[in-house]
């Protein structure tokens, strides 16, 4: 049974309505619930500061992505120097080009997980606007929360 990260949108009148969700398998669930905290069966609002946090660390494990490419890239150049038989190379170069397909996912996940992530901090801007009535909230396997359901 997989877990789901939910976010959701606070109105005025203090109800809630569903935005989206994320299952465990995501970058973007590892992100809030790991590396930021969400509570489990509860809410919490989402500020700035917790995007920010997020879109750091986030970006983060971009670069790192791309710099473990860009040093599969190098290995790559590098076997055709090798004196091994033709058949190792070409097993070499076949594994290489799986781990780069590997690498194009989770790069492409973590560019858009970065650019969601925007998204979200551009409105909690235009919600703060609207006074502390209004905000986006977040957590896990929270079903249908109330404001008995929100936590600091």
């Amino acid at each position: 049974m997989s877990q789901y990260l939910e976010i959701y949108v606070k109105s005025k009148e203090d109800n809630f309505i569903y935005l989206d969700a994320f299952s465990r398998s995501t970058s973007m669930y590892r992100l809030l619930n790991e590396d930021i905290g969400a509570p489990y069966g509860k809410v919490r609002k989402l500020d700035k500061a917790h995007l920010q946090e997020a879109i750091e660390i986030a970006r983060g494990y971009l670069e790192g992505l791309v710099e473990r490419k860009k040093k599969h890239g190098d290995m790559l150049q590098l076997i055709s120097s090798f004196s091994n038989p033709v058949d190792e190379k070409i097993e070499a170069i076949y594994e290489l080009q799986q781990d780069f397909e590997e690498y194009d996912e989770s790069i492409e996940e973590m560019e858009y997980v970065i650019n969601y992530l925007r998204v979200l901090a551009s409105m909690v801007d235009s919600m703060s606007y609207h006074g502390s009535k209004t905000g986006l909230y977040y957590g896990i396997e929270v079903g249908s929360p109330t404001l008995e359901d929100i936590v600091e």
